[in-house]
């Protein structure tokens, strides 16, 4: 599963490689990205200020993935004659139980 942040303000959460969701509701640069997992079931949230956030993906079962599972951070230009570049902060994990 992927949440996505572009500069134009599209926000894009894909998943299973054939579904995705695309929102465009916030203002470049202020994007605070959630991933939450419980189980196999996911939701994705959006918020412009790490406070108040607003559901984009509710409870999307993903039964596939395994329990235990590899989880990132990356960026990428789209473009490949232009290298791309951001900045992330407040980052954080929370292992499940």
């Amino acid at each position: 599963i992927l949440i996505a942040a572009a500069p134009s303000g599209l926000v894009k959460v894909q998943y299973n490689f054939s579904g995705s969701i695309t929102t465009s509701t916030y203002v470049y640069p202020n994007v605070w990205l959630k991933l939450v997992r419980s189980g196999s079931s996911f939701s994705a949230f959006l918020s412009p200020d790490g406070v108040t956030w607003t559901s984009v993906l509710a409870n999307k079962s993903l039964p596939t993935i395994p329990a235990a599972a590899t989880v990132g951070i990356f960026e990428c230009s789209h473009n490949v004659s232009k290298l791309g570049t951001a900045t992330f902060d407040n980052v954080s994990f929370t292992p499940g139980p």
